[in-house]
């Protein structure tokens, strides 16, 4: 018999989760085309947070630091120090202040932009720049649904003198440029935030591509909480029309450590040299989920899933928000909850007017994929994935939705017609210390053997193997004790079957990538 997994907070005993930043560079011209820096290679390192020389207008940011009550980080230290090159990537954790990092030095240059992909982040980022902004700047949020492009774009030349950080979604910001094609916009710094969901979206890197190529800005700032190997190639496209030949990219990256005692030590430490460098190539993003969030992932079946939420939802503690991928399912979810509960729950999604979705969020929100990045909601305690997302990097941004002023729980409702994510999801909660659903691990481990089961060794056979190890009998029987203790005074989820119904597909998936 297979030895299972222990408790998440037996383990969490164990090993403990370091945070560091590493500075690094990238190309896309010459031999090492496509191929990252090592992790050792450091542009700029600082020890402490001393002040450190050589950053421009370091008075006039340590003055805003100072009324506003904050200090800066090591992270945002090497953003700035960095400030000088033409080219920057960040990559931090959700809630770790990727917007200040960015923008306190924008509001020293005469006008940068900021483009987004969702309205809900546009508003955001403004309000976040004008918090840190002195009179004589002018912030400006650019996106479909409220004034019209003309006085949007007759504001912008009436406060053209001014220090100007325009706040856009791509295909607003597009859409004025085709609009007034002879004005003279004279940019310093163009900000991609959530560069990785801008350039995996057609759309969206179409309308990035031409305002890159119609604006050539001085300066290019590639943000977000996550990165794919395939995210470069499109983000040097961008670049392109405004450098001509690429220049380096300095990486800014705050990447996680397991460090182990004794005996363990040297074992984690070589795991995490190769686990560095496989991040840097873009293939590792799992160190972008902070420690603070629990994560409890648990295999259920598809039409167990409503009644597993009710109950979820009468347990926990405060607000948050449930995450679905269609929002028919949301709709509906909700039509249960206020015909059969006592529960108040609010929806949040792309087909609501923009008068509601400019509503402060409260209570249980029932919301889409339209939420998942960027939204800063300091209060929320909890999130539910009801429908677990297609790709992992969606599962970190909406696990970033929670832990930044409490420590958060994630709930995750995990279906077997996602078995394709397990082993890399596995990976992700080993990296945090996180409890394992024994179910979730067997179907990591056979995806894991399809995948490298020889195409000659398939054979067609009358009766399906059984999973090695326990059966499954003894795995359920097991998992219900292991869930009881890690939960305490958690909700425990009681197991369901382990066969799902397969997602149907569905043309009301709510992506709300953008709006003009």
């Amino acid at each position: 018999m297979g030895k299972r997994r222990g408790s998440r907070k037996n383990r969490r005993s164990k090993v403990q989760i370091e945070e560091h930043c590493v500075v690094s560079s990238w190309n896309s011209g010459g031999e090492n085309e496509g191929v990252a820096a090592e992790p050792s290679v450091a542009l700029h390192h600082f020890e402490t947070n001393d002040e450190p020389h050589g950053i421009p207008h370091w008075s006039a940011w340590r003055d805003c630091w100072k009324q506003l009550g904050w200090s800066p980080s090591l992270f945002q230290l090497h953003v700035w120090s960095s400030w000088n090159e033409s080219a920057i990537q960040i990559v931090a954790p959700t809630g770790s202040g990727k917007t200040v990092a960015y923008g306190l030095p924008l509001l020293q240059t005469k006008l940068s932009v900021v483009l987004v992909p969702t309205r809900e982040l546009c508003r955001q980022v403004q309000q976040e720049c004008q918090r840190m902004a002195r009179p004589h700047h002018s912030i400006m949020a650019w996106y479909g649904g409220t004034v019209n492009k003309k006085s949007q774009f007759t504001e912008f030349k009436q406060r053209r003198g001014s220090s100007t950080i325009i706040v856009a979604t791509p295909g607003r910001m597009w859409d004025i440029l085709q609009s007034f094609p002879d004005s003279e916009i004279d940019l310093s710094v163009l900000v991609l935030d959530e560069a990785d969901r801008l350039a995996l979206n057609a759309e969206l890197s179409e309308q990035v591509h031409n305002i890159t190529k119609a604006l050539k800005p001085a300066k290019v700032i590639l943000c977000s909480a996550t990165q794919s190997s395939n995210s470069r190639e499109v983000w040097t496209q961008w670049m392109e029309p405004a450098f001509g030949l690429v220049p380096n990219v300095t990486v800014v990256q705050v990447v996680s450590t397991r460090k182990a005692p004794t005996s363990e030590s040297q074992q984690v430490e070589d795991e995490t040299d190769q686990s560095n460098k496989r991040r840097l190539e873009g293939t590792e993003i799992w160190s972008q989920i902070p420690t603070r969030v629990t994560q409890i992932v648990h295999v259920c079946a598809q039409h167990k899933k409503p009644p597993k939420l009710t109950k979820t939802l009468s347990k926990v503690a405060g607000p948050g928000l449930v995450f679905f991928a269609k929002i028919s399912t949301l709709q509906y979810i909700s039509q249960l909850l206020n015909k059969f509960t006592e529960l108040k729950v609010m929806e949040y999604h792309s087909r609501l007017t923009q008068r509601e979705r400019e509503k402060p969020l409260q209570g249980i929100v029932l919301t889409t994929d339209m939420c998942a990045r960027g939204i800063h909601w300091e209060d929320a305690k909890f999130v539910v994935n009801y429908d677990f997302p297609g790709n992992l990097e969606t599962y970190i941004h909406r696990c970033g939705r929670v832990g930044r002023k409490f420590d958060g729980t994630v709930y995750s409702f995990f279906t077997r017609n996602f078995q394709k994510l397990a082993p890399d999801l596995v990976r992700l909660l080993e990296s945090t210390n996180q409890w394992i659903d024994p179910n979730l691990q067997q179907l990591a481990d056979e995806s894991r053997e399809a995948e490298h089961e020889p195409l000659k060794k398939k054979q067609k056979s009358k009766k399906p193997d059984k999973p090695k190890g326990k059966d499954l009998d003894q795995l359920l029987h097991d998992e219900e004790k292991a869930f009881t203790a890690l939960a305490g005074d958690r909700i425990v989820l009681k197991r369901a079957s382990h066969v799902s119904d397969a997602s149907s597909s569905s043309s009301d998936e709510d992506t709300d990538d953008e709006e003009c």
